[in-house]
């Protein structure tokens, strides 16, 4: 009995350590710069990759800026990057970004095991953002995310087709 209510509760331990959260891979930090600051750079102005964490930190200094990144992590898991920001006078300043990461290619059996083919995952996000400065003091921001994942799927003798899954306002389908 002792050994059962054991195990019962190692089991149950076991099971709450799986993931208990979504879009994990937007966590990803964007720059070295961010990486090294513990990725909490919610207030370094001046570095157009900090907008995807605060979108208030475009300004001025992030006028024509660009930044991008590439990480190639284990095994074949890739993750990248892209923003600009811009200022329109009178307007305010805009920044957009574009984060990527594929998880590499995988192998699609049957419920035997034999292989029937491959496929690929990955997900994809897309922020846009806008900031305004009311005063020399104050400095605010907002901005718009979308997320989906995207899976590429090659059977054999059948071409290639994709698949995305709706998360967030966006919805893919590759071809």
């Amino acid at each position: 009995m002792r050994y059962t209510l054991t195990l019962l509760c190692f089991t149950l331990t076991a099971t709450g350590l799986g993931q208990t959260t979504v879009y994990d891979f937007l966590r990803l930090d964007r720059s070295a710069r961010i990486a090294a600051l513990g990725g909490n750079s919610v207030s370094l102005a001046g570095d157009i990759a900090s907008f995807f964490q605060n979108p208030a930190v475009l300004d001025s200094s992030t006028h024509k800026q660009a930044s991008f990144s590439f990480q190639k992590h284990v095994l074949d898991i890739n993750s990248g990057f892209v923003a600009y920001g811009r200022t329109l006078p009178g307007i305010g300043q805009f920044g957009a970004g574009i984060s990527v990461v594929s998880y590499g290619n995988f192998e699609e059996t049957d419920a035997v095991g034999n292989t029937t083919g491959s496929f690929s995952a990955g997900d994809f996000a897309l922020q846009i953002g806008y900031a305004v400065q009311p005063s020399t003091l104050w400095l605010w921001g907002v901005a718009c995310r979308g997320s989906t994942e995207i899976h590429l799927f090659q059977h054999s003798g059948i071409p290639l087709y994709g698949s995305g899954s709706r998360r967030g306002p966006f919805a893919c389908c590759a071809q």
